[in-house]
């Protein structure tokens, strides 16, 4: 027989629901204990993310790939640093805005040349590493003076030591710089048996424009019509040129061959004489052109042979670029993150200079 409470419900029944309405309650305890734990997870980790994404990740990311061998934005951050520690030590303002883009080709570069020196025959033994190390660093002896062979090894020594100290590099690492450096020198001068002696050439004379420059078509007006006005080209070169490396003060470059400025090339020689080009775009900047004389063939001078070699080596880095595999994934957001690191490093400017 069933026991009933006095309102006539079972009390078997009561107990079940007691029961059930515990076993729910200690189920909500349950859910919500795991619920802040959940919570309590993702507040710690949020450090712990946040710490992995801005110093963890960053520097493990593989901005250039050479045939599979790799390079890291922290290694392009390491270079950039000694570089930018070495120009400040030395009074010079680094120039962050193209440095990482000028690390990231020569770290490509460098190594496509080292992929490639057994095939090309070239070599750099020890002993061309210390002559080089002795050719930065060895003290130069002043007139009248005779130190000791003891003295001077002294203090070449310390020097080199101070190079390593400001760029943080070992020696090891700066030996191999040092390697790659020569090695791209030899490959240089291998493609430069490719200039010729005898080449078809136009008088030039131009103004270069800064390329960075927002004012490029409105100074190209300008010039064409104080040129037309009767203004003399070399006042003209004078004010607006930046190029300070292939033509004079005026301006006036002289006989410039084939080969030397492929980028111009074509434009150039097809230029009616004594007629100004439109700005015409090259990696140096924009070019303002005025052929006086050709075209005829002449020797190439010592100057212009160098200006060959340098097209004919960038033509060779190029087609060294488009037959092996290089891949790059640079883009602004590591190039914000490289910059950051490089002047977090920089010891604070003097008050008055910043």
């Amino acid at each position: 027989m069933t026991i009933q409470n006095r309102a006539g419900v079972p009390k078997v029944s009561t107990r079940r629901r007691q029961i059930a309405r515990w076993q729910q309650e200690r189920q909500r305890k349950r859910v919500a204990i795991v619920v802040a734990a959940i919570v309590l997870l993702i507040i710690v980790s949020i450090p712990v993310v946040g710490y992995t994404i801005t110093f963890v990740l960053p520097p493990r990311h593989v901005v250039s790939s050479v045939n599979g061998v790799e390079n890291t934005l922290g290694d392009m951050v390491e270079i950039v640093k000694a570089n930018v520690a070495f120009q400040t030590q030395g009074g010079g303002q680094p120039r962050l805005s193209t440095l990482p883009f000028e690390t990231l080709n020569n770290l490509i570069e460098s190594e496509l040349i080292r992929q490639q020196a057994p095939t090309l025959g070239l070599f750099v033994s020890q002993k061309e590493i210390d002559a080089r190390l002795r050719e930065n660093f060895y003290p130069k002896i002043p007139a009248g003076q005779q130190p000791s062979p003891d003295q001077l090894e002294r203090e070449f020594r310390e020097s080199l030591n101070n190079y390593l100290v400001i760029t943080q590099y070992t020696s090891d690492e700066y030996r191999e710089i040092v390697r790659r450096s020569i090695l791209r020198e030899k490959a240089r001068e291998l493609v430069a048996d490719q200039v010729p002696e005898v080449e078809e050439h136009v008088f030039v004379e131009w103004i270069v424009l800064d390329v960075a420059s927002q004012s490029i078509q409105s100074n190209a007006d300008t010039i064409r019509q104080r040129l037309a006005d009767g203004t003399e080209f070399a006042v003209l070169a004078q004010q607006y040129s930046v190029d300070n490396k292939f033509a004079d003060n005026s301006g006036t470059v002289g006989w410039l061959p084939r080969q030397a400025f492929p980028e111009l090339e074509e434009d150039i020689f097809s230029l009616e004489q004594n007629t100004l080009s439109a700005p015409l775009l090259s990696s140096a900047g924009y070019y303002l052109v005025r052929v006086k004389e050709g075209p005829e063939t002449r020797t190439v001078n010592d100057k212009m042979k160098e200006a060959i070699k340098t097209s004919v080596f960038n033509q060779f880095l190029l087609d060294l670029r488009r037959s092996n595999d290089v891949e790059v994934d640079f883009g602004s957001d590591h190039y914000s993150w490289l910059v950051r690191k490089v002047t977090e490093s920089l010891p604070p400017q003097p008050q008055g200079q910043q």
